[in-house]
């Protein structure tokens, strides 16, 4: 993400001892760059550091309002071991100073789902966890971040949102899902308010729309512009102004291949309707990305790439006419 002193921050999963997920041992790892990412800081553990319980999937989002930045990141349980009882956690930690400095995690799981929850219908969940990479703010103010939820003990994964509307203090849930059997899936604000969810899925992307701020969504539909090998991507609105003519831009990062390959940044002209655009950032194996627009309007790129024998990290940074032409 872009803090708002233009400063770039970085959240990641180290995973100590293999590339597994949790509940293996990992610590989630902040790193930041003052120089739009030429240089970066050594990394900051801020959850996870002296204790094999493992924390992971971390999602970052800058709060413009407050200048906060927050970190929603999973722990303790596996998906498949998860219970309503015993559940997967899911924590917060803030930075309140640029992305230098974070406080101690908080579990916020009580307010989301599991039987310590009041909410009648998500005690009930099995399962849960924030997607990792990115969440969003609306223009209302509203954080928001997409939830993958274990309803019943089957494996199934469903598509909720959760919110919150007094910068991170509390969240809520919307009951009102917004796909059925999906998977890791990130939210951006239309031009016209509207909310777009992408979700993973085998072969192409299914995409939602939701017209009250992620309340309630219309039937999901499939995306066939946007080729999926079943992996997490990220997509972010680009505003109008001068240096897209006067459009309202969207932006989506993927591995543009049948396979984990080829991550790539697709354009939208039109709100997500059709994706002409389709620029490669790296043609080997590469996975998981997140987008951030710059201070000086460059799209930047953090991005998982298989070069060795597991994933690296790398950050790209790039002119809108780079991924225009």
């Amino acid at each position: 993400v872009t803090a708002t002193d233009g400063s770039l921050v970085t959240a990641t999963d180290k995973r100590w001892n293999s590339p597994m997920d949790l509940p293996a041992d990992i610590d989630v790892v902040v790193r930041r760059s003052a120089d739009r990412g030429f240089t970066w800081s050594d990394a900051q553990t801020i959850a996870g550091l002296g204790t094999p319980i493992g924390f992971g999937d971390p999602s970052l989002v800058v709060d413009q309002v407050t200048g906060d930045i927050i970190c929603l990141f999973a722990s303790d349980k596996g998906w498949s071991s998860s219970t309503a009882a015993v559940p997967i956690r899911i924590y917060q930690s803030m930075s309140m100073d640029q992305g230098r400095h974070w406080s101690v995690p908080i579990e916020i799981t009580p307010q989301i789902y599991g039987a310590a929850c009041s909410n009648p219908i998500t005690r009930e969940w099995q399962g849960a966890f924030v997607t990792s990479g990115a969440a969003a703010q609306l223009r209302s103010g509203r954080l928001m971040a997409v939830l993958a939820a274990r309803e019943t003990k089957g494996m199934d994964i469903s598509n909720f949102v959760i919110y919150s509307d007094d910068h991170a203090a509390t969240w809520k849930v919307s009951t009102n899902k917004a796909f059925t059997k999906g998977d890791e899936a990130k939210v951006t604000q239309l031009a016209n308010g509207d909310v777009l969810m992408s979700i993973r899925q085998s072969g192409h992307r299914w995409f939602a729309v939701s017209h009250d701020e992620g309340i309630t969504w219309e039937t999901p539909f499939i995306q066939n512009d946007m080729l999926d090998p079943f992996c997490n991507g990220d997509m972010i609105s680009y505003p109008a102004s001068a240096a897209t003519k006067n459009k309202h831009l969207l932006l989506h990062s993927i591995p543009y291949a049948p396979s984990r390959k080829n991550v790539s940044i697709l354009l939208s002209y039109d709100q997500g309707v059709t994706w002409p655009v389709k620029k490669t950032i790296y043609d080997g194996p590469s996975a998981y990305s997140a987008l951030t627009i710059l201070d000086d309007g460059s799209v930047g790129i953090y991005f998982e790439v298989g070069e060795y024998e597991i994933y690296q990290m790398y950050f790209m940074r790039c002119s809108l006419n780079f991924i225009c032409q």
